[in-house]
């Protein structure tokens, strides 16, 4: 089987982690000897590279690009009847691997998988495609170390002086030797391209281009990212409304109070706030209210919602007038549907503050305001609704403390 002849001398290098490839490009007619025409330019790129997702135990990858120019220009005539190799005149493109045998430490280095014309493209001159392909063993060792790519003509092409033209390898993988075990031990790989007539006698030796590329794995990047969890609360300006009932307090200069003011049997109250948070905690967060004591003034109270047997956030309800008249109450709500789903999609459902012992005492399941599973900045409101029955003791200082605590879901 015909393929290009190598340089009589080639160069590979190894540095730790290193790819090496060294490539030399040739086109000549069946007119021209090979020395007749040099070469102007010779890359190599990696065009959107793939790599294989296995790399440390089969490093390969594709879209592998190789261009070429002429300082001389190449018509290669109108016979496309090389349908074997080493026959007709159609153009050969060879890319030779450099064979290692393949040991308990180290992978070989060959083609891998079969081939198809569909796995090249070629950026050639009009009338010019890519005819044929094919693996060679040219060891004879059972390992594909050779690629054949030829390039035939079904009318004259014309290859220009100082045109680029190019041959890019799109799924078949070139496999990169590793030791085996030894992260980023990489060994040399050479490569070497040529471009011939396939009636050209292989004794010519093509003029040398080098084109380098390096290809490793030598870096393990790590990176730490500080947790942040940050939590304010902001008071409402009037006019302003929650669920269609208006805001009572404007709280906007105050926003740590709520001044009620004075309690007028069956009519109801609202406070409310806005409550900010951002965090980046992969889980998310949850906010939860605590109050240290009912409403109290002078030995008499205003009970939690409803009728001071509270309402957990699980089983929020509408909000309903005190069922006594020796009675008033207290709940809480917000705007997070998921706790709060507004009944009918419209009306706000309340629960009542969980008591604590001391103010430092953290709510385990209940009293729940707001939470969401992601890192995110969000924007809530919470509302606090009274109101009082009919005969209500006076008192001139009902008074209570909320506490809000935030956990971030890191």
């Amino acid at each position: 089987m015909y393929s290009c002849n190598k340089p009589r001398t080639i160069s590979s290098v190894l540095l730790g982690c290193l790819f090496t490839s060294f490539v030399t490009f040739l086109p000549v007619s069946h007119v021209l000897a090979v020395d007749d025409i040099p070469l102007v330019s010779l890359t190599t790129t990696l065009s959107e590279p793939v790599f294989s997702a296995d790399w440390d135990t089969n490093p390969s990858y594709t879209n592998v690009k190789y261009s070429w120019a002429l300082t001389q220009g190449v018509t290669a005539p109108s016979d496309d009847t090389c349908v074997a190799l080493n026959t007709g005149t159609c153009l050969l493109v060879n890319v030779d691997l450099q064979d290692t045998a393949p040991t308990s430490t180290h992978l070989g280095q060959e083609w891998m998988g079969t081939l198809s014309l569909g796995d090249f493209t070629l950026d050639g001159p009009a009338n010019s495609s890519i005819s044929h392909v094919q693996r060679v063993d040219n060891d004879g060792n059972g390992r594909f170390n050779s690629l054949e790519i030829q390039i035939g003509c079904s009318a004259a092409c014309a290859f220009a002086t100082g045109t680029v033209y190019s041959i890019t390898i799109v799924n078949s993988p070139i496999k990169n030797p590793v030791s085996v075990g030894i992260p980023g031990a990489y060994s040399t790989l050479s490569q070497w391209v040529g471009i011939q007539d396939g009636t050209d006698a292989p004794a010519n030796t093509p003029e040398s281009i080098t084109s380098l590329v390096v290809i490793g794995k030598g870096l393990t990047v790590t990176a730490n990212v500080d947790p942040i969890l940050t939590f304010s609360v902001g008071g409402f300006g009037l006019p302003a409304s929650y669920y269609g009932e208006s805001v009572s307090i404007d709280n906007s200069a105050a926003p740590d109070t709520c001044d009620f003011g004075v309690l007028s049997p069956t009519s109801p109250k609202v406070c409310a706030w806005y409550l900010n948070i951002a965090t980046n905690a992969s889980n998310g967060y949850s906010i939860y209210v605590v109050q240290d004591q009912d409403m109290t003034f002078n030995g008499n109270s205003i009970k939690q919602f409803k009728d001071g047997t509270r309402i957990d956030d699980a089983a929020a309800t509408e909000w309903t007038v005190p069922a006594s008249v020796q009675l008033a109450h207290l709940g809480y709500s917000s705007n997070d549907a998921d706790i709060f789903p507004p009944a009918g999609g419209t009306v706000a459902v309340w629960a009542g503050i969980p008591t604590v012992a001391a103010a430092d005492a953290a709510p385990v399941a209940t009293g729940l305001v707001a939470s969401n599973n992601l890192p995110e900045s969000h924007q809530y409101t919470y509302a606090i609704k009274i109101e009082s029955a009919a005969t209500l003791p006076q008192g001139t200082g009902y008074t209570h403390h909320e506490y809000f605590m935030v956990v971030g879901n890191f």
